[in-house]
């Protein structure tokens, strides 16, 4: 046969799967190099994908056989078996005890009372070090913390190995009726899912959409009068969720979103903390909440026919109910409400973000001024400003800003993990089943990786600094396998809001002397005695 023949090499494989089939399903003496093919295809565990179960159970006394055959097949079979890693089954022995605290331990923190959580939680990693047990159960099993950027860098790395979500979220799960759901997920499937959506949480699907969330800011800022007090928190939040459930839903549901961080505040509390008990979540009150989140999906799935969605951009409620339609058993009916109800959870962490960063702007009058000169070049003399304007030297100080207030007020200081595989962290043996509290933030306060971290400094993002560059260091928005999809789209969505905040409204804090407070739960936020005024509209809308 012609070596160049592109048939040839096919042919080959084809007659040498042939012999090895021959020689293991008859009882026939096996040629020499047959015996070393068995050998390598039994160590590699070929045979059990190439023969039906029942077949391979009836053959495998003589496929070991052939396999000790031949030296060489014997030889190479070894060094294939010790080049191999194999999961390590023995308990480590030498391993320093995991500290554990006491409740004075945690109260002498005042961070904790202040809602500080990273910063809280970092002074606890200075004085007991990057694993803690802490003094508290949840659901009956230890709870541990990890902290520090040695300890993310280890999530990064190996935690998709030991650590999974599904435990603790699977009872917020039931709630909605979902069983199967993107944070719960680990694994492959998770990947797959990550994956699918991956095109309709991208920076580049909101570029596409621009115009429209510049027109969405607009209309809520439109609402504002000069002179008007108003609470920061409660403000953002609702602006943010109507950009949200617009753009990614179709449908305006700002106005569920009091209700809907009502019901999974309370859901949080009875089915993941355990904090209060179960029918605390079927009282009346929450009853005509969870209608509430029905209508959400039903007005959803009625505007998302075919006609109605003839001509519009797809956005992630098409992305989730063509999922549905395409493979309905890895996403059924009954889990398509919790991704509507996570989105406007996270436009509601978004609502929180932005808050913090209008706050850290006025605040500070020199980067007040800097940002409302990027959002003049931007918007001034009405101007509609375009994708390719929204490049990085544009929106250098407003970016910059809005990463240093993610960096002293993350919305989510911490994740919450299950040990499914015993594992040592930093020399601490963690046995299965414990409880983890990812404390990711807690770097975001180490005097070893940024230079006076109490201070609130945009320039240490500045290339010749880059202090968050250092692994483990900067970790707003989550660690590993379930880092936030959608982080590139809220930087996006972050900058333009800021930018059309100051580029419209001039504000100014409604209490000179207020300083932040922070309500750590549901979301990290700012706490109601946050408000500002307006004290001029310099652009009419």
């Amino acid at each position: 046969m012609d070596s160049n023949d592109p048939t040839s090499d096919v042919h080959v494989r084809q007659e040498a799967k042939a012999r090895v089939l021959s020689v293991i399903l008859h009882d026939v003496i096996p040629d020499p190099r047959d015996a070393i093919l068995v050998a390598l295809m039994h160590t590699c565990g070929g045979f059990k994908l190439l023969l039906e179960p029942e077949d391979f159970d009836e053959r495998l006394d003589r496929i070991e056989t052939i396999a000790k055959l031949d030296l060489i097949g014997r030889t190479v079979a070894s060094a294939v078996r010790d080049s191999t890693v194999t999961p390590k089954t023995r308990r480590i022995l030498q391993a320093k005890p995991i500290p554990k605290l006491r409740i004075r331990d945690i109260l002498r923190q005042r961070d904790f009372r202040r809602g500080n959580i990273p910063k809280a939680m970092h002074g606890i990693y200075r004085q007991y070090g990057p694993v803690v047990e802490l003094p508290f159960k949840l659901r009956g099993s230890r709870l541990v913390a990890l902290m520090g950027a040695d300890t993310n860098q280890w999530v990064n790395r190996h935690g998709r190995f030991y650590l999974r979500s599904k435990d603790y979220i699977r009872d917020l799960e039931r709630t909605f009726g979902a069983n199967r759901t993107l944070p719960g997920m680990d694994g492959a499937e998770h990947y797959r899912m990550r994956k699918t959506l991956q095109s309709a949480y991208s920076r580049s699907t909101l570029e596409r959409r621009l115009p429209e969330l510049i027109q969405l800011c607009r209309l809520s800022l439109a609402r504002f009068n000069e002179g008007q007090v108003f609470r920061a928190t409660e403000t953002f939040q609702n602006h943010i969720s109507s950009q949200v459930s617009n753009l990614t839903m179709g449908v305006d549901c700002s106005h569920y979103v009091d209700e809907l961080l009502q019901y999974e505040h309370r859901a949080l509390v009875t089915q993941v903390q355990g904090a209060l008990p179960r029918f605390m979540l079927r009282t009346p009150r929450m009853r005509r909440y969870a209608r509430r989140v029905r209508e959400l999906q039903e007005s959803i799935i009625a505007s998302h026919t075919a006609a109605q969605r003839r001509g519009k951009p797809p956005d992630l409620a098409d992305a989730f109910l063509e999922l549905h339609k395409n493979d309905p058993q890895f996403l059924p009916e009954t889990d398509i409400t919790f991704p509507f109800v996570a989105a406007m959870v996270a436009s509601i962490y978004l609502g929180s973000g932005l808050a913090f960063a209008v706050y850290s702007m006025v605040r500070r009058p020199d980067l007040h001024a800097k940002i409302r000169a990027e959002a003049e070049a931007l918007f001034g003399n009405g101007r509609e400003p375009e994708v390719a304007d929204f490049k990085p030297e544009n929106l250098d100080v407003t970016h910059r800003l809005c990463m240093e207030s993610s960096r002293l007020y993350p919305v989510i200081p911490w994740q919450l993990r299950t040990v499914m595989n015993e594992c040592v962290v930093s020399g601490y043996q963690i046995p299965a089943k414990t409880f983890v509290l990812i404390c990711q933030t807690a770097p975001h306060y180490s005097d070893d990786l940024y230079k006076d971290p109490l201070e609130f400094d945009i320039d240490r993002y500045r290339p010749d600094r880059s202090e968050h560059t250092t692994p483990g260091a900067y970790a707003p928005y989550g660690l590993g396998t379930h880092t936030c999809l959608g982080h590139r789209w809220v930087e996006l969505q972050m900058a333009v809001n800021v930018l059309l905040v100051a580029y419209h409204l001039k504000l100014e804090m409604a209490s000179a002397d207020y300083t932040i407070g922070i309500n750590p739960f549901p979301t990290s936020a700012p706490n109601k005695k946050l408000k500002f005024r307006v004290d001029a509209i310099p652009h009419a809308i």
